[in-house]
C-alpha cells in the first residue's frame, strides 16, 4: 500500500487531478475518468480505516493512474520521439517507486505510473532520457547531450532537470510517499 487514502484524498498536479468522493446514498464505488481528471466516488458509510479497503483503493489508483499515463504521456512520448527521430517499441506503465523510468536492449519503455505526480517539465525530461538511453546506453557526455537534444534545451539543461528529479523524489519520501 503506497497511501493512506481519506475521504478527502486527492492529487493536484499541472497534468492531472484526481481525487476521493464520499457520496452519501451511493451504493458501490464508481470509477469516472477523463483525460487529466479523475474521480473515485465511494458511499460516504465506508470504512476507510479497513485495511482491505485500503488495499483496494490503492489498486484502483494505480489503475486510474495507468489509464491518464496511456492518454497523457504516451502522446508526449511519441511527439519527443518523432521529434527526435528516435524509434521504440513498446511502452508500458507500471507500479514502481524505485525509478521513474527504464528501458531495454529491445528498445521498450518503462514509466512509474508515480511519474504524474511530478511537474510536467520534470515528466518530460524522465521521459527524454529514457529516449536517450535507446541511443546511449550510459551516463556519459554523450548521453547527457542527446537528453539536451532531445528536450530541444540548453547544453546542460538536463543535468539541472536531473537535480531537480532527485530532489522532488526525495520530497515525495519525506513526506512517505515512498521508500
Amino acid at each position: 500500500m503506497r497511501f493512506k487514502i481519506t475521504p478527502d484524498f486527492q492529487i493536484s498536479t499541472d497534468l492531472l487531478r484526481f481525487r476521493i468522493e464520499a457520496v452519501p446514498q451511493l451504493a458501490a464505488a464508481q470509477v469516472k475518468a477523463q483525460v487529466g481528471d479523475g474521480v473515485i466516488r465511494l458511499p460516504a458509510h465506508l470504512n476507510f480505516e479497513s485495511r482491505t479497503i485500503q488495499e483496494w483503493l490503492n489498486k484502483a489508483m494505480v489503475e486510474a493512474l495507468r489509464w491518464q499515463c496511456q492518454r497523457l504521456l504516451t502522446p508526449r512520448l511519441a511527439q519527443f520521439a518523432q521529434r527526435a527521430d528516435i524509434h521504440y517499441n513498446r511502452v508500458v506503465y507500471k507500479d514502481v517507486s524505485s525509478r521513474w523510468g527504464s528501458c531495454s536492449s529491445l528498445k521498450n519503455l518503462n514509466f512509474s505510473v508515480w511519474l504524474l505526480l511530478a511537474p510536467s517539465p520534470l515528466v518530460d525530461y524522465v521521459i527524454c532520457h529514457e529516449l536517450a538511453h535507446l541511443t546511449e546506453l550510459n551516463h556519459s557526455p554523450r548521453f547527457w547531450a542527446e537528453v539536451d537534444r532531445i528536450l530541444g534545451e540548453t547544453p546542460g539543461k538536463a543535468k539541472q532537470l536531473d537535480k531537480q528529479m532527485n530532489e522532488f523524489a526525495k520530497s515525495l519520501r519525506e513526506m512517505g510517499r515512498f521508500k
